[in-house]
C-alpha cells in the first residue's frame, strides 16, 4: 500500500483527497492490526498462564498421593508390628496345646 502510495506520489498525484483516504483507511487498517497484536499478546499469556496452572494442579495431585503413600506406609508398619506382637502372645499357647495334644496320644 505504501509503495503504490509512494509512486503516485512520484507520478505527480495531485488527488489530495484521495490521498488522504488511503492515509485514514491505512490508519484504520493499522488501528485493526494494534488491537489484534494486543488480544494476540494477551492470548499467550493467558496460555501461559493455563499452562502453569496446569503443572501446579499436577504437583499438587503427586503431594497429595505421596502423602497418601507415607500414611499407608506407616500404618503398614503399625499393622506389622501389631501381628508380631499378637503372634508373641500366640506363640506360648500353640505350644501348650502342642503339649497336651501329645500328653492325650500318649495315653
Amino acid at each position: 500500500m505504501l509503495i503504490e502510495l509512494e509512486k503516485e506520489f512520484r507520478q505527480g498525484g495531485d488527488d489530495s483527497e484521495a490521498i488522504k483516504k488511503k492515509l485514514e483507511k491505512l490508519q484504520q487498517e493499522f488501528s485493526v492490526l494494534q488491537r489484534e497484536k494486543e488480544r494476540m499478546k494477551d492470548r499467550e499469556e493467558a496460555l501461559l498462564m493455563a499452562q502453569l496452572i496446569q503443572k501446579k494442579i499436577y504437583w499438587l495431585r503427586y503431594d497429595e498421593i505421596a502423602q497418601e503413600y507415607t500414611g499407608l506406609k506407616a500404618q503398614k508398619e503399625e499393622v506389622k508390628a501389631e501381628l508380631q506382637e499378637k503372634r508373641q502372645h500366640i506363640e506360648p499357647l500353640e505350644e501348650s496345646h502342642t503339649e497336651i495334644v501329645q500328653r492325650k496320644e500318649k495315653l
